[in-house]
């Protein structure tokens, strides 16, 4: 098992939402392949207190791995 945590990060890096969770990834079939794990996370009720860039942080065992952009923008009523 890896711990796995996705941490939501304002545009400054502080860390506003933290998602944790143990996944069990497999060996690749072959050596030098890159392993791939689902997840799903919901962060229904979060709100963003101001328009701006943020990023999804995916740690694995307490080592950043990847940043996934997110750009929020003001919702104008129709």
């Amino acid at each position: 098992m890896q711990k796995t945590e996705t941490v939501l990060c304002d545009a400054d890096g502080t860390g506003l939402l933290r998602l944790a969770q143990d996944i069990k990834i497999g060996r690749p079939p072959v050596i030098g392949n890159m392993v791939t794990a689902n997840q799903i996370s919901g962060i229904a009720g979060f709100q963003f207190k101001k328009t701006g860039n943020y990023q999804f942080d995916i740690r694995v065992s307490g080592i950043s791995k990847k940043q996934i952009p997110l750009i929020v923008n003001e919702l104008h009523p129709q």
